[in-house]
């Protein structure tokens, strides 16, 4: 029997599309043992996901894949969308990193789970439902009984995630695949999911691929880990190697992005790589952060590619130097243009949100706050604390029970269709999950001009065109991504 699970060798993803055809994955090859967890490090566009889609066969009509991908020595992409589906789920599961798009609204969380165990394990209704709530107490979700017979959206995004692992151990799979599962939760409940998945690893003897680009994140489910830039493997090796001597420019890059421990936040400015993930074309070559890379000089394309620097320890480049460099010093920020600091913007009073008329459910429970211009309010809590439910409701997705709402003196504890169109202009809302913001219908061009056409007097399409380029290169996306 081989020692490993999973065997990568030279997978080549590319993809056509109407500006050519690039690279997602490139050459790309690395070993799970059993019961072993590898973290994939790497930013967006880095080819972490689409990784992980192709093992479950999950690669969309207009991409090629070319390689092998041996689970237990059988070459996966052999196998015919029938004969995948006896890997899917069973031998293979995997939880993505947006429970929502997971789970069916219009089902119970109860009937979802049981339909695995039924469908897979070939249970009963009542073996399954049996299974199910066992699921729930291993991920340690309090009221497992009552839990299966809500619907998602009664539950947050971090008790739905925790569903989604759940439904994912039904089947004791053999290998989990987690694709950045904590990336939009708080802070306490990643804690207690990374918690739950060491232990459930162990108790289970499973093989792990957790996907992210935290580096610290990596740091807490991964044994071996390996690192991904623009499609292809830069570095990979044990945890303490990579940690502890970094070879390749931008695992170090990656690194001295991580916080630090005894810093003041207000006075600290994070490290940051300047540039972004730009797409690969099938035919080039060398390294693909050379744009970005600081220690770059004549002889890094002469010398680069896949070399041996450690025990099991391999990096395409020896740049890095293990240069660690410290945050910046920076002033305190000043008071945005157009508000007095201290004068009171918004106000809240007796705040409450109340769902079901029977069974009464408070969602927010008379809560008072006040925002003062140039200043920064955080609210912090565990999810299901009704967090997102004060955002929705001043932003006027929905109308509160009771309370009032007061922005620069004026009530607008009412829906945003009966708001004018200053107090909507002036009040924005960023979702949790762009996926469900976002129309996959529209272009960039038309999902950010649309509220300019609506909402100011910028009629002139080309003048709208030159404000979206504006804005997309403040949060560093070029004009590719008009």
């Amino acid at each position: 029997m081989s020692k490993n699970i999973l065997e990568i060798k030279n997978l080549n993803i590319n993809f056509e599309t109407r500006e050519g055809q690039f690279a997602a994955v490139n050459d790309v090859s690395f070993n799970l043992n059993h019961n072993q967890s590898i973290g994939i490090i790497g930013e967006s566009g880095c080819g972490k996901s689409t990784l992980a889609y192709s093992l479950m066969g999950y690669v969309a009509n207009n991409g090629q894949i070319e390689g092998e991908i041996l689970f237990k020595g059988k070459n996966l992409l052999e196998k015919s969308d029938k004969e995948l589906v006896k890997y899917r789920g069973n031998r293979i599961a995997m939880v993505f990193q947006n429970p929502e798009a997971s789970l069916n609204p219009s089902l119970t969380i109860g009937q979802q789970l049981d339909e695995v165990s039924i469908h897979h394990q070939k249970l009963s209704k009542k073996g399954a439902r049996e299974a199910s709530l066992e699921a729930l107490e291993m991920l340690n979700i309090g009221d497992p009984k009552g839990i299966v017979r809500r619907y998602p959206h009664q539950l947050s995004g971090g008790i739905q995630q925790r569903i989604s692992i759940a439904m994912a151990l039904l089947c004791r799979p053999d290998l989990m695949i987690l694709d950045e599962p904590t990336t939009a939760l708080d802070v306490t409940t990643e804690a207690v999911i990374l918690e739950s998945i060491n232990q459930l690893r162990e108790k289970l003897k499973m093989s792990l691929i957790y996907i992210s680009h935290d580096m610290g994140v990596i740091n807490k489910v991964s044994e071996q880990i390996v690192v991904m830039y623009n499609g292809e493997i830069v570095e990979k090796g044990p945890k303490h190697q990579i940690f502890d001597h970094p070879n390749h420019p931008y695992t170090r890059a990656l690194i001295n992005c991580m916080p630090r421990g005894g810093v003041v936040k207000e006075e600290t400015q994070l490290n940051t790589i300047p540039g972004y993930v730009k797409k690969r074309g099938v035919a080039e070559k060398g390294c693909p952060f050379v744009e970005r890379c600081e220690k770059w000089n004549s002889t890094s394309e002469s010398l680069y590619g896949m070399r041996q620097v450690g025990n099991n320890h391999i990096a395409a480049c020896d740049r890095a130097y293990a240069t660690d460099i410290p945050q910046k010093i920076v002033p305190s920020p000043k008071p945005k243009k157009g508000t007095i600091e201290g004068e009171e913007i918004l106000k809240i009073e007796e705040l409450e949100m109340i769902y079901g008329t029977r069974r009464k459910i408070y969602a927010l429970n008379g809560i008072d706050l006040e925002v003062h211009g140039g200043s920064v309010l955080g609210i912090v809590g565990e999810s299901g604390c009704g967090k997102s439910t004060t955002g929705h409701l001043v932003s006027g997705l929905y109308k509160p029970t009771k309370g009032e709402i007061l922005f620069n003196g004026e009530s607008i504890a009412k829906t945003w269709n009966r708001r004018t169109k200053e107090s909507l202009k002036e009040i924005q809302l960023i979702f949790q999950n762009p996926g469900g913001s976002l129309n996959p219908s529209h272009t960039v061009e038309q999902l950010i001009g649309r509220p300019m056409k609506l909402l100011t007097d910028i009629s002139s399409r080309r003048e709208r065109q030159r404000h979206i380029k504006s804005i997309l290169k403040r949060v560093d996306l070029e004009e590719e991504y008009h």
